[in-house]
C-alpha cells in the first residue's frame, strides 16, 4: 500500500517546477538524506535515465517518475500536487499535476512492479485525482489514499 510508505514530510501541495526535470530534481530533493537512500547522486542519476529512457508520464494528469537502483536500500516516495500542470510528455499529452517520485531497490523488482501497477490502478481515475488536488494538507491527501486502499 502506497500510503503506508508515504510520510507528510514527503508530500508537497503547491509545488511548483519549471517543467517536467525541474519538478524531478525538486521533489526527490525531499528525499535527500534520507536512511533510504545512502547515495542520493547515485540515486538521481539512475532516476533521470530512467526517465530519458520513456516518459513516466503515464495519462490523467498523473507521473510516476521511479528507478530501481542500487543507491536505494528500502522503497521510498514522495508526492508533489501541482496547481500550475506541467509538460510531462504524458502518453496521453495531458499536463500533469500529481506526481509521485519512487525509489526502491535494484533487487526489489517484484515488489517496484506491484507498485506501480496498484499506483496506475487506484490513482490514475479522474475522481481519485480531483480529490488528490482538492487535499488541504499532507495528512489529507495521505487519508485520500487510505481510503483508496481500503
Amino acid at each position: 500500500m502506497l500510503s503506508s510508505w508515504l510520510s507528510e514530510d514527503r508530500v508537497i501541495l503547491d509545488f511548483e517546477a519549471k517543467d517536467k526535470w525541474d519538478a524531478i530534481h525538486r521533489l526527490a530533493e525531499t528525499l535527500r538524506g534520507s536512511q533510504e537512500i545512502p547515495d542520493f547522486s547515485r540515486f538521481m542519476e539512475d532516476l533521470l535515465n530512467r526517465e530519458q529512457q520513456q516518459t513516466t508520464g503515464v495519462g490523467g494528469g498523473i507521473a510516476l517518475p521511479h528507478a530501481r537502483s542500487d543507491a536505494v536500500e528500502k522503497l521510498i516516495v514522495a508526492v508533489g500536487v501541482t496547481r500550475s500542470p506541467l509538460d510531462f510528455e504524458s502518453v496521453d499529452g495531458r499536463p500533469v499535476n500529481l506526481i509521485f517520485l519512487m525509489g526502491v531497490p535494484h533487487e526489489s523488482a517484484v515488489e517496484y512492479i506491484k507498485l506501480l501497477a496498484h499506483l496506475t490502478k487506484t490513482v490514475c481515475k479522474a475522481d481519485v485525482v480531483k480529490r488528490m488536488l482538492a487535499a488541504s494538507d499532507a495528512s489529507c491527501l495521505i487519508e485520500v489514499l487510505r481510503d483508496l486502499e481500503g
